[in-house]
């Protein structure tokens, strides 16, 4: 029987636009049936121009914690009262906690994707040459991620030029060690060289989310000694992890970084260790 929900239900939530190929209401949900909490978890569609009404209502409703998502990671940081030094850095939230009316801003995205890295694909970050397509705020974590573990270079591509550069200039400074350049998107001569001299390929973009979506890179490019990553997990096997697959390199979609990520969010909104092997058999399922 399913737990009812009633006046001493606290309420958890995710924020994005679009919302409706999330599987986090499922692994939440799953988790708190597993530990019998009275605790729902919701997803809410928010357009960019809602995104301030959406902060303030967690506030005045007493929702207890939230996601953020695709497109509000980064602009939901102005309307927080404390933001987490590792999210400040990386200039990303994608959790909030309502700490009695204030709202203290988290990413949790950044360590779980290398968790994932690390227990998904047996890959160390750790001098080894990186390729990101994408330069939104889940780009910010994973690149923030894999300089801070010791990558050796990373190399930005976004469609938009400006918003490459603008990731670019933000890490430098924080990360002396690994050369992180920004290539124009139209340099395919360029591209080719860097996909060619990686060791991973994170492709942090929406393309893939749709069966009609074109594959965000040439497929010759894809070298045998490339793990292909796509931080996209619903579908769980976009048209990037099929190819690379077919040419018999290891591929690695989002879903770790969905779990690990959410199993960090979990513990900083209630405290408690979720169980994480309840939460991925959720996720397995959808």
């Amino acid at each position: 029987m399913k737990a009812e929900i009633n006046g001493l239900t606290e309420i958890y939530a995710l924020i994005g636009y679009p919302v409706e190929h999330t599987a986090s209401c499922l692994m939440h949900n799953a988790a708190f049936s597993a530990l019998k909490m009275n605790a729902k978890y919701a997803a809410f569609k928010v357009p960019p121009k809602n995104l301030r009404s959406a902060i303030e209502a967690v506030r005045a409703l007493g929702i207890r914690g939230i996601n953020v998502t695709i497109p509000h990671k980064e602009k939901c940081i102005r309307y927080l009262d404390y933001v987490d030094p590792q999210a400040k850095a990386i200039g990303a939230v994608n959790t909030v906690v309502n700490c009695n009316g204030r709202l203290k801003g988290y990413n949790t995205d950044a360590d779980g994707f290398i968790d994932s890295l690390r227990l998904d694909a047996k890959f160390e970050p750790q001098g080894k040459n990186i390729f990101i397509l994408g330069a939104g705020g889940a780009s910010r974590a994973v690149g923030f991620a894999l300089a801070d573990n010791g990558a050796e270079s990373i190399t930005l591509v976004d469609i938009k030029d400006s918003k490459a550069k603008k990731l670019e200039l933000s890490l430098k400074p924080k990360f002396s060690k690994c050369r992180i350049t920004a290539i124009p998107f139209a340099g395919k001569k360029r591209i080719k060289e860097a996909v060619m001299s990686s060791e991973l390929f994170v492709n942090a973009t929406g393309v893939g989310l749709k069966k009609t979506d074109p594959l965000v890179i040439e497929e010759k490019f894809l070298h045998s000694k490339l793990l292909v990553c796509d931080l996209i997990y619903n579908p769980p096997r976009t048209k990037l992890l099929k190819t690379a697959e077919l040419r018999g390199l290891k591929a690695l979609n989002g879903e770790g970084l969905l779990l690990y990520q959410g199993v960090r969010a979990f513990k900083i909104w209630t405290g408690i260790n979720p169980p994480e092997k309840v939460m991925r058999n959720a996720l397995r399922q959808k």
